[in-house]
């Protein structure tokens, strides 16, 4: 005798839909555990330095700020404005 001869149909069904019901409940725990996460790391990027529209546009106005001006004068090693700051 099987196992599906000793348990009735409706037997049967009723152990799979137990089955079922554990997968379900773990997959809901599984996407909540995956939402906080996503949540979590969505609130540890800050702002502005995503490659957003405004990350883009905001690193092509340095580059065309850079291209007219020169690179700042702390990077040029200008000895006057070291001069400048106290020691």
């Amino acid at each position: 005798m099987g196992f599906t001869t000793q348990m009735g149909t409706s037997e049967m069904e009723q152990v799979q839909q137990v089955f079922v019901h554990e997968h379900i409940h773990e997959l809901q725990h599984e996407a909540a555990a995956l939402r906080a996460e996503r949540a979590r790391s969505t609130q540890a990027t800050p702002r502005g330095t995503g490659s957003g529209p405004r990350g883009r546009i905001g690193r092509w106005l340095i580059g065309i700020g850079l291209a007219i001006a020169g690179p700042p004068a702390e990077s040029l090693g200008d000895p006057g404005d070291r001069m400048a700051s106290p020691v």
